[in-house]
């Protein structure tokens, strides 16, 4: 969580983001464990961060050979986290449109994505101490058919 606070800081009233890796989680409703998170903003504004996807090729890739050689098995890209500098931590419509596209393009049949939006607490001008607010995206299949879900989580900092 302070490397989070620390390049929300950095880039103060810029969003930023990048990306996250853990386990993946046994079912949408389970614990999604963050291990790891790499910054992977490739343009950033005051209202919007372009995560770059050759950063999360190189972090697949080095995860998929750290599987192979026996170490962090277990471990894969699971979603990503950004900033809201002057917002809250609700999901914007590009998030949601962009969190459709990760869902579609980064996540197995039965994975769902975890995202964390970094906002700062009310009133303060400090990036110390930031509010985190998860989400969690998903498939929903029902005799209708299939729609993508978006669902607040509980953050649980360790």
């Amino acid at each position: 969580m302070a490397a989070l606070a620390d390049e929300c800081a950095r880039c103060g009233e810029f969003e930023t983001g990048g990306w996250l890796v853990g386990p993946r989680a046994a079912a949408w409703h389970a614990d999604h464990t963050v291990v790891e998170a790499a910054v992977a903003a490739k343009a950033r504004t005051l209202s919007s961060v372009a995560l770059d996807a050759t950063a999360f090729l190189a972090m697949d890739e080095h995860l998929v050979a750290e599987r192979r050689r026996g170490k962090r098995f277990d471990l894969r890209v699971i979603g990503d986290f950004h900033s809201h500098p002057s917002g809250h931590g609700t999901p914007s419509e590009g998030d949601l449109e962009s969190w459709a596209r990760d869902l579609a393009t980064i996540a197995d049949d039965n994975a769902s994505l975890t995202s964390l939006i970094v906002t700062r607490r009310d009133g303060r001008d400090s990036w110390a101490r930031p509010i985190i607010t998860g989400w969690i995206t998903r498939h929903a299949r029902s005799s209708l058919g299939e729609r993508m879900v978006v669902e607040p989580a509980t953050v649980k900092v360790a």
